[in-house]
């Protein structure tokens, strides 16, 4: 099973599986509305980096940059109950990052 990797602005990280559905990214195409199932990696801007943009990254290689509009990401950590975390918090996701791991999603 793939799991997924969030790394938090403090440098901290949870192994799981994100459980918000997609994201919603204001580029400048338009609005582009994303599947979970469909990215690889999503970025949010850093405080600290005038020019940096939020992003994600798809599987099919290409990349959105813009502005993400998911205020809250719902991440369900490894054996833990599901959480809703605050998205000013997060530096990046990496989805489906960590393959064929065997740990179980629930406690034995």
């Amino acid at each position: 099973m793939a799991l997924d990797i969030m790394i938090g602005k403090a440098g901290d990280t949870l192994t799981g599986l994100t459980q918000t559905p997609g994201f919603q990214i204001a580029t400048d195409l338009g609005e582009q509305d994303v599947p979970t199932k469909a990215i690889r990696r999503v970025h949010f801007k850093s405080p600290n980096m005038p020019t940096d943009r939020d992003q994600l990254w798809l599987v099919n290689a290409d990349l959105l940059s813009g502005v993400i509009h998911n205020k809250l990401i719902a991440f369900k950590p490894v054996n833990g109950n599901v959480l809703q975390i605050p998205s000013d918090r997060i530096s990046d996701i990496l989805i489906a990052w960590v393959m064929g791991s065997g740990l179980p999603l629930t406690a034995p």
